[in-house]
């Protein structure tokens, strides 16, 4: 992909830093947390994760990562994970869900190592008809 890996839904395409940041400002209007990941003294972004609030006690978790977040990626995943443990807490939340394109083999595996576990498949749930695995955590 040019621009962005999107890790969990896999299907958002971005083209330049534009995109990405218009991307975050439009996900940022649904009921929910998000929040940026940045790397070195000055912060530059690499990425953004976040949870929307699906209704009292669910959510459904996505992240992007923009080709910097290569770079560190064991920082990456720990600001992932301490993002969504500040949302857990705050929300209250008992179930988070995510999607991930059932060919993504890399992003099936990071959700894994957050503490998703696969739940099944959602045939043609894609906006070009993908097949996404659905994933959820219980904390």
């Amino acid at each position: 992909m040019d621009g962005v890996e999107p890790m969990f839904q896999g299907y958002a395409s971005f083209g330049s830093r534009g995109n990405f940041e218009s991307y975050f400002q439009e996900i940022c209007r649904h009921p929910g947390k998000a929040f940026l990941v940045g790397e070195g003294a000055g912060q530059e972004v690499v990425g953004a994760a976040g949870v929307i609030i699906q209704h009292q006690g669910c959510g459904e978790a996505w992240a992007i990562m923009l080709p910097a977040a290569k770079a560190i990626p064991i920082q990456f995943h720990k600001a992932v994970v301490s993002g969504f443990q500040r949302i857990i807490r705050d929300y209250e939340l008992h179930r988070i869900e995510c999607n991930v394109l059932s060919t993504f083999q890399p992003g099936i595996r990071w959700a894994t190592s957050l503490g998703f576990h696969q739940e099944g498949l959602r045939r043609k749930a894609g906006p070009n008809k993908e097949d996404m695995v659905m994933m959820a955590m219980f904390p």
